[in-house]
């Protein structure tokens, strides 16, 4: 097995997304990953949501809220949250925001067991960065 039993994590750029079509995977095997930034394009909300609605794990990578987002915000399974980009209140804003919908949050930058400790304590359920590298 290519990840070991474990799931995983594909990134697709919007041209893939809109010019291929939806990609043929399990969504118990493979999260996909949509660059968050494109949210305010509505090619990528309606090719989102046709990935959900095929049962597809979508994960919004880079992903700052703003009001714009709804649509894409409710085809997601998931959102990545960079802690370098937003720093510990803009991380708490942005998790305030995203409060009360049914999104897995992904943290990413975590790089110091402070970092990890706010993430946690903000409700985050999975953490990318140099603290996991490190013992």
């Amino acid at each position: 097995m290519l990840t070991g039993g474990h799931v995983a994590w594909l990134p697709l750029d919007r041209d893939l997304l809109l010019d291929e079509g939806p990609v043929p995977v399990r969504s118990d095997r493979v999260v996909l990953q949509v660059d968050g930034g494109d949210g305010d394009d509505p090619a990528l909300h309606e090719a989102v949501a046709r990935l959900a609605e095929r049962g597809a794990c979508v994960a919004l990578d880079a992903f700052s809220y703003r009001p714009g987002h709804e649509a894409l915000l409710a085809a997601a399974w998931g959102v990545k949250l960079d802690l370098a980009a937003h720093g510990a209140e803009g991380l708490r804003a942005q998790v305030d925001a995203l409060r009360g919908r049914d999104l897995v949050l992904i943290a990413t930058s975590v790089d110091t067991h402070a970092d990890f400790t706010l993430c946690r304590e903000l409700g985050f359920a999975a953490f990318q960065g140099g603290v996991l590298a490190a013992p």
